[in-house]
């Protein structure tokens, strides 16, 4: 379920390597706003982490922002400034944080436990 959770940010092709001089764009439509083309299949929460990623952070760190600031774009970066030299900022969401931030409950039902 983590990963259907992921996926609302769409495809991610962002190199996390901290020598990388600039981001790839999460999703190619994005690059097609500057020739003028429509931006078809994006959706907000991958517009939203496209404009992180391209202000420098990295995917999963800009993920967990708009995870943890209710997907506003403008409290995510906030936080990502306010949060640039916390040792634990990468540090994963567990479950519970998960569950609180996305009103969603990741607990297994039964049918899966009994797989």
């Amino acid at each position: 379920q983590i990963q259907n959770i992921m996926s609302l940010f769409g495809e991610t092709r962002v190199s996390e390597s901290p020598q990388a001089p600039r981001p790839t764009p999460v999703n190619q439509d994005l690059q097609n706003r500057d020739n003028g083309q429509p931006e078809s299949n994006i959706t907000p929460q991958q517009a939203d982490l496209n404009i992180l990623v391209e202000a420098g952070f990295p995917v999963l760190r800009a993920q967990k922002a708009l995870i943890l600031n209710r997907m506003d774009v403008n409290l995510a970066m906030e936080w990502l400034v306010d949060h640039i030299d916390d040792p634990n900022v990468d540090a994963p969401l567990t479950e519970e944080e998960l569950q609180r931030h996305l009103g969603i409950d990741l607990t297994p039902s039964e049918e899966i436990k009994n797989c």
